[in-house]
């Protein structure tokens, strides 16, 4: 009996923590907003979807560029070398 009282005791206390610790942290969006620039990753060999070259620049980076304007940011790249490494679920 008192394993099951001190069950619903720690589900409880888990339970507030989760849901204060929550409201703590600002989401992706507001980060964003106070930096003044969206951050994406890209694959640039994950074709026809991102490429690091300028012409065309693929669905990602149009997708980024269109939301980063929208939004009023500057879009920021990181290029994620999966040609070398085997393909992003090897890089992650």
């Amino acid at each position: 009996m008192t394993r099951i009282v001190l069950l619903w005791v720690a589900a409880a206390v888990l339970v507030v923590v989760d849901a204060t610790a929550h409201a703590e942290t600002p989401d992706a969006l507001s980060r964003a907003k106070e930096r003044g620039v969206l951050t994406a990753c890209l694959d640039p060999y994950n074709y026809p979807f991102s490429s690091s070259s300028s012409e065309p620049p693929g669905f990602d980076v149009e997708i980024v560029r269109a939301v980063a304007q929208r939004a009023g940011l500057r879009a920021l790249y990181f290029w994620a070398d999966t040609g070398t490494r085997g393909g992003l679920g090897r890089a992650l």
